[in-house]
């Protein structure tokens, strides 16, 4: 909506040179108050509808704009996305942190009164951000990448199960093999064969070379 208020900015300053349009006779309006439904309760006498936006307004506006964006942008690429978007979780954490600390680094020497204001904001939306984000200690986190991994081997893993019993089988098969080769202490065929029958006498596969 500030954006969309940007472009037509000029249009809202031609609206308030002229001194008939209904434009500037909204602002001469006394302010109202609503209930929870939306119904005006009291009409407040005396308190006028605060505008038409200075020049400082506008700058305020531009400023908000800039930093909004990327909130609007994370926000709407979790929300409304269509594709997988864990892999552009952390550069999104690390992309809003950049945000906040630029609104907080400012001089307050030369400071300006649309910076000022972009610190207070920047505070109010740190201390936020930290009581929901707060920094994970390392225990924790190697908590969560043992619970992930075990998700992770039950789920996928899991379904290869007699695949890798088969690969263990065949594992074994061969450590025999290696062991027969060492008890006959040559590498005859003869020999090896007469060996791998000896240790495949439990009902295992003859194995051929």
């Amino acid at each position: 909506m500030l954006e969309s208020a940007l472009r037509l900015k000029r249009a809202f300053k031609r609206m308030e040179q002229d001194t008939t349009s209904s434009y500037l006779a909204y602002f001469n309006e006394s302010e109202e108050e609503f209930d929870e439904d939306g119904n005006v309760i009291v009409a407040k006498k005396g308190n006028k509808k605060v505008g038409p936006p200075l020049n400082k307004d506008w700058d305020n506006c531009e400023v908000f704009v800039n930093f909004l964006i990327v909130f609007y942008e994370v926000t709407l690429r979790v929300s409304a996305s269509l594709k997988p978007v864990v892999h552009t979780t952390l550069h999104d954490i690390i992309a809003i942190e950049q945000v906040m600390a630029n609104m907080l680094n400012v001089p307050i020497e030369s400071a300006s009164d649309t910076d000022l204001l972009m610190v207070e904001v920047g505070l109010a939306m740190k201390s936020k951000y930290n009581k929901y984000f707060v920094e994970a200690k390392t225990t924790q986190i190697k908590t969560l990448l043992f619970s992930m991994y075990e998700a992770y081997e039950e789920e996928v893993q899991g379904k290869n199960h007699l695949k890798r019993k088969r690969l263990d089988e065949n594992t074994n098969d061969l450590v025999k093999r290696q062991k027969a080769l060492y008890k006959v202490g040559s590498s005859t065929k003869l020999e090896f064969y007469e060996a791998i029958e000896t240790e495949s006498a439990s009902g295992r596969e003859t194995y051929r070379v």
